[in-house]
């Protein structure tokens, strides 16, 4: 994947030194270029990676700084090294110390090859980790024990909003701009999950809520611990896919799948799952309604007309029965059920409401001369009882209210 070329730079070293040196093989992927330094000012001319020199080669200690900030790897060869200034030392890499007969030499250079081959790989590597954790969309950290951030991706700084320099180090509060009494009250979970990979040693799997900006995210986490040579837990790493709008799309297609386009009541195919579902062993009462003289308004006037009074009937059904489930089961017929012990007479009151109410609307407009609604009522307080039956025994006492005059409610009792 690499390949390095080193400028090494040899001053003041004896020929027999030099010779040594310049004949020690490369490693793989490595070429050493030599550079002879006759004084101190081939420094200026040359970008040494590494600089050999010995302690007769003149060197000032400003040059020496300048070599060492500029990261080049200065080593020197003396014979005193206890005598070394400590402003030198903290200039230096190795100090090689003299006579550097050839096995010396051979055993420093292989180590400073080492070194320099250690300080590649190691480079690559976090090369490697960065480049594949930034170029990922999921949110991406790394935490110690205490949860201070010790790295982040690029997608962990855009959804917290802050440069990663101000996120490395700290915490989760600042991290995410809480107080720990806006955590608690909250419905945040990620100090408790964290807490829970420590405790239990293992991947783990979680659905979390993060703070990001004024909205809250969800996110679908999977933390692992990290271990430390002897095995103890040293800190975890994170991932999170964020499924906001996932959770958003799917919630949009539960809706279009239970609910009717035009009204936004549910659909017949939500009216029977939901009733299946809650209805246990309480009292059920339907209300079936549909709406005189429909087809006609449709023929005179089109079915823009018709639609919107199949809107007008929805929204004074759902505001009068707020507590009923209110379908649209056909094109002009509705269902509406009631859960628990309603009476039919407090239920009659509200349907009358409703069919005055549609009354004034339908009377405002020319379009809808004629139009009306009429509905029946049936109830059953046997667990047993099928919800077919039941909404056919409010369709019976639907078309008897149509029979009686339209624009009525009547309540099934089951004479013929």
């Amino acid at each position: 994947m690499y390949h390095c070329d080193l400028s090494i730079g040899l001053g003041g070293l004896l020929p027999e030194v030099r010779d040594v040196l310049t004949k020690v093989a490369p490693l793989e992927k490595f070429h050493h270029h030599y550079v002879i330094l006759k004084g101190a000012a081939d420094l200026n001319r040359e970008n040494l990676n590494i600089c050999i020199f010995d302690e007769t080669f003149s060197m000032s200690l400003r040059t020496l700084k300048k070599l060492s900030a500029a990261g080049t790897r200065c080593i020197l060869c003396t014979l005193a090294p206890a005598k070394v200034a400590a402003e030198v030392l903290d200039c230096l890499q190795d100090i090689w110390v003299k006579p550097l007969v050839p096995a010396l030499l051979q055993f420093y250079v292989q180590r400073l090859q080492q070194q320099v081959k250690e300080e590649k790989e190691h480079w690559l590597c976090r090369n490697y980790l960065d480049t594949t954790i930034n170029m990922v969309p999921d949110l991406i950290w790394y935490k110690d024990v205490r949860g201070a951030h010790l790295k982040v991706n690029d997608a962990f700084c855009k959804l917290v909003g802050k440069p990663r320099e101000d996120i490395q180090g700290r915490g989760h509060y600042y991290v995410w701009g809480l107080t720990k009494e806006q955590y608690e009250q909250g419905e945040y979970v990620c100090l408790d999950t964290e807490e829970t990979v420590l405790r239990k040693k293992k991947v783990c799997q979680f659905d979390e809520k993060v703070l990001s900006g004024k909205n809250l995210r969800d996110l679908l986490t999977y933390k692992a611990p990290i271990f430390a040579e002897d095995g103890s837990v040293m800190g975890t790493v994170g991932v999170a896919h964020d499924v906001t709008q996932e959770h958003k799309y799917q919630k949009q297609i539960l809706d279009m799948a239970r609910t009717d386009d035009l009204t936004g009541l549910a659909n017949r195919r939500y009216f029977y799952s939901y009733l299946g579902r809650h209805r246990g062993k309480k009292r059920l009462t339907v209300l079936y309604c549909d709406l005189d003289c429909f087809k006609e308004l449709n023929d005179r006037c089109g079915h823009q007309a018709g639609d919107e009074a199949l809107i007008t009937v929805g929204r004074l059904l759902r505001r009068n029965f707020p507590h009923a489930l209110v379908a649209r089961v056909g094109g002009d017929e509705f269902l509406v059920a009631f859960i628990g012990s309603y009476s039919m007479e407090s239920i009659m009151k509200k349907v009358e409401l409703v069919q005055m109410r549609l009354r004034r609307v339908f009377d405002e407009r020319t379009k809808f001369d004629g139009l009306s609604m009429s509905a029946g009522l049936a109830a059953t307080d046997e667990p047993s009882a099928s919800l077919d039956s039941l909404i056919h025994q409010s369709d019976m006492a639907l078309y008897e209210a149509k029979r009686t005059g339209k624009g009525q409610c009547r309540i099934y009792t089951g004479n013929k």
